[in-house]
């Protein structure tokens, strides 16, 4: 009788540890299932929220720039002629006047003919020119890139930089570049890669200048984000590009200065 009491209570204290077990893995699931339905809740609220922040901010867009879209075809009259446009056509160089200018904020203001097309007083050609130079930038590719506009005549060379100056688009037209002007021996492919207009791999010692493409303007200022490097030097140079070599950058040189950050100096032609 003791042993069978013995193990009566050896089996009920069994299954009693086996019920406490049990409701302890109940009472985890109960709670990571509240957890999640707090959690699906805050997301729900916070997707109602974007979607209201988007319906405002959409409202407000239309009591600015009205009912407008980048894919808006306008008609233009250009010194008597007439052509169409797409809209983000001629707001692709952002921040210029000519985007603000069409960005649909402003349309009811611009004067238009008796037709209703957006008047614009400047010379079809040079605004054709410009037109056609911001059509070809939205298809342009690496194996056909496209070249800003260049003029033989002088005089209607500076009529065409006075009106992309007019509408605040020289950056766009006339985008600045790195070029190349002296490098380690070797092929400059294998030395150099050019990964974008103001985007450079450098793999050896090597000299380049900001130029702007097809326009002579002067570099007032310059920003410069580094990579990976082991030696760096950048700065100005008023003498030219002669004396770059091997060994000698910006800085190295008669008539240039830079900061010299592998050295830690300041540098003025060749001086620290």
């Amino acid at each position: 009788k003791k042993r069978s009491r013995y193990s009566d209570q050896t089996t009920t204290a069994f299954t009693s540890g086996g019920t406490k077990k049990k409701s302890k893995v109940d009472n985890a699931l109960e709670s990571l299932s509240d957890l999640m339905r707090k959690r699906e809740k805050e997301l729900d609220e916070r997707e109602d929220e974007l979607r209201k922040a988007e319906q405002k901010l959409n409202a407000e867009r239309t009591a600015c720039y009205g009912d407008t879209s980048p894919s808006d075809v306008l008609h233009l009259n250009v010194g008597g002629k007439t052509m169409a446009v797409l809209r983000r056509t001629l707001t692709a160089v952002e921040g210029s006047m000519l985007a603000s200018r069409f960005s649909g904020r402003w349309d009811d203001s611009i004067e238009k003919d008796e037709n209703g097309h957006f008047f614009i007083d400047q010379e079809y050609e040079l605004f054709e020119e410009m037109v056609n130079y911001l059509r070809h930038s939205s298809n342009e590719t690496d194996l056909y890139p496209i070249r800003s506009p260049t003029f033989r005549c002088y005089e209607t060379k500076n009529r065409f930089y006075r009106m992309v100056e007019f509408y605040g688009m020289t950056p766009g037209i006339y985008p600045n570049k790195l070029s190349v002007i002296h490098k380690a021996g070797g092929d400059e492919d294998d030395i150099i890669d050019m990964l974008g207009p103001l985007h450079v791999n450098a793999k050896e010692w090597c000299t380049l200048k900001v130029t702007p493409c097809n326009h002579i303007r002067t570099i007032n200022s310059f920003e410069i984000t580094l990579g990976s490097v082991q030696r760096v030097q950048m700065g100005w140079s008023t003498g030219g590009v002669n004396g770059f070599g091997t060994s000698y950058g910006v800085g190295d040189v008669p008539g240039s200065l830079a900061l010299d950050l592998s050295r830690s100096c300041y540098l003025q032609n060749g001086q620290t």
